[in-house]
């Protein structure tokens, strides 16, 4: 696991935020895993069939917690979550899932918190599916595509000798159907919200055995991000968007096929997308119909005007489509999620922390589709038992004040070096560090034994050595020295006072009641403490369980260098200021 941030524990969430995290975390897994499946299979109406699943969950999840502000925070953390789904569309669906949950919201707060302002609010999110895919197709083909759906209604209209508005008929028709939709996703919602809303539902925590646990890799974690690269993408398509009707056309073009070519080069995602035979299926059949009737249907366009109208409508498409996929991977910048952890936006970036934590269990509880259909009542019922205990346990995470980090890899990885070398570092700079980490003894390039070494003075005393000594405590073929122990053990008591706390080489002995069991028992969670604890990584599940551990971090050594967690312990003092 990557290291992240541990700023975000100090951020104290209310229970509105809680709640739309993990309403959030549960309308995300719905999404990540059916929206992927729906789109990749090509199946029809599929955002309709996620927006009415979504719009159940928090119409149902709203009776059980009733505090305003849900839906749009809900909202907002799904349209982040979103960015994790294995679907290479990231802008729309985000911008879907905030529309939608902003007009349930506005239709709650305006129509109040019953029937009609849950049916509105559900009918104007689902009709949002319509006003997008409209808006969308505009932005991405321009104005001429209004021009070419015009001629083609208006011939259609004079050919069936029809005094019925040809241009409006099929837009009023699509919005009665989502009308309707609309208002039968609102009566599942209440109906469901209404038998869970006193049922007895017990905290049920994920039983690991039968729903293992899903990891989610970030995406572009070796791309070289550039502040530079994300300004020249945003200006590129604002250019090409902007100055379509205004420079001639042979200019236009040039500039856009220079633009393409740039993002080919750079980016892997831009050939990816130009690589799809849908593409260019569509840019065909666009440009033959563009042509045939701009040609016909409008007077004074000839065959070759429309043929290039269509053209131009393709070329900017690709560079809408291609520039919010180029945009969406420049988003991943490191720099742009140091901008969430401002104070201004802290408690989104700490919602969203705690959303991606529950997201892989609520990944877990999502069935097949039929059951989702068959079974809407269980489904919620489980979403919301384990909603309850991540309440629980999210409620105890902020009650631990201290600070706890985790410095894990395999064995022989370099734990002990990695800690060693960090606590130096920040000792160089003035930082107050105790603890004991552990030195090995070597004879001939074999280990013979370990040294533990307070942290704070760099006294050093045996602690485990080599031999076939029967003295009652050993680990594996190494006896256990009193002195070594006693060392660390007062060391890890004094050091309970300094800025950071250091604890190496935690694993079977520690979980079996030997070892700094007894320290670690004893850890004041309670106080304004940085622990760091070196767990090796078979160990971390049950060193984290065993302690009722809330770690902000976990550091693979083999991912990250000392640099990183110096420089994340620092700033953590930083904040303290």
């Amino acid at each position: 696991m990557n290291a992240k941030t541990t700023e975000t524990t100090k951020a104290q969430l209310n229970e509105q935020w809680i709640k739309a995290s993990i309403m959030g975390s549960m309308w995300a897994s719905v999404e990540i895993v059916w929206g992927s499946f729906l789109h990749n299979l090509r199946v029809p109406f599929s955002g309709h069939i996620l927006t009415a699943i979504g719009l159940i969950i928090l119409i149902s999840a709203s009776y059980r917690w009733n505090e305003k502000g849900l839906f749009w925070r809900a909202g907002v953390i799904c349209a982040l979550l979103k960015t994790m789904s294995p679907s290479a569309v990231i802008f729309g669906p985000m911008i879907a899932i905030f529309s939608e949950a902003l007009l349930l919201e506005a239709s709650v707060r305006l129509f109040g918190k019953n029937h009609i302002g849950l049916a509105i609010g559900a009918i104007l999110a689902m009709s949002w599916n319509l006003v997008q895919a409209i808006i969308g197709k505009v932005i991405a083909y321009g104005y001429n595509l209004v021009k070419l759906y015009e001629s083609i209604m208006l011939y259609a209209q004079k050919q069936l000798h029809t005094d019925i508005d040809m241009v409006w008929a099929p837009i009023v028709l699509l919005l009665i159907i989502y009308v309707l939709l609309g208002m039968g996703t609102a009566i599942a919602g209440i109906s469901i919200g209404k038998r869970i809303e006193s049922a007895d539902l017990m905290p049920q925590p994920m039983d690991d055995k039968n729903n293992p646990p899903v990891t989610l890799i970030p995406k572009y974690s070796h791309f070289p991000f550039s502040t530079i690269w994300l300004i020249f993408d945003l200006l590129a398509v604002g250019a090409v968007l902007v100055t379509a009707n205004f420079i001639p056309a042979g200019y236009w073009f040039g500039m856009s096929i220079a633009v393409i070519a740039s993002w080919i080069m750079h980016y892997k995602v831009a050939l990816r997308r130009l690589a799809r035979p849908r593409l260019w299926l569509s840019f065909f059949l666009i440009t033959v119909i563009a042509a045939v009737a701009f040609s016909q249907f409008q007077g004074g366009v000839s065959l070759g005007e429309g043929t290039l109208i269509g053209i131009e409508m393709n070329v900017r498409a690709i560079v809408v489509v291609i520039g919010f996929s180029v945009i969406g991977t420049e988003l991943y910048s490191p720099k742009i999620k140091k901008m969430f952890q401002r104070k201004s936006l802290l408690s989104l970036y700490t919602a969203l922390d705690l959303s991606t934590e529950s997201l892989p269990n609520m990944i877990a509880l999502v069935p097949n589709l039929k059951t989702i259909f068959s079974h809407p009542i269980d489904i919620i019922r489980k979403f919301m038992s384990y909603a309850e205990y991540r309440m629980h346990e999210i409620g105890t995470r902020q009650r631990q004040q201290a600070t706890v980090a985790i410095v894990t890899g395999e064995k022989g990885s370099g734990k002990t070096r990695f800690l060693s070398e960090t606590a130096h570092e920040l000792k160089k700079r003035g930082f107050e560090v105790g603890g004991v980490y552990t030195k090995k003894i070597r004879d001939n390039g074999e280990i013979i034994g370990y040294r533990a070494v307070n942290v704070a003075t760099c006294e050093e005393q045996p602690l485990l050595r080599k031999d076939n000594e029967d003295t009652g405590l050993r680990i594996g073929a190494f006896s256990i020295d009193s002195a070594g122990l006693e060392l660390g053990q007062k060391a890890i008591a004094r050091a309970m006072d300094a800025n950071l706390l250091m604890i190496d080489e935690i694993g079977k002995l520690e979980l079996e009641g030997g070892g700094w069991h007894d320290e670690l028992n004893a850890l004041p969670l309670e106080k304004q403490l940085f622990i760091v604890l070196s767990v090796r990584l078979e160990c971390v599940n049950d060193v984290i369980n065993k302690w009722d551990l809330h770690p902000s971090a976990i550091y693979n050594v083999s991912e990250c260098n000392v640099e990183t967690l110096a420089s994340e312990i620092i700033a953590y003092f930083e904040g303290e200021k």
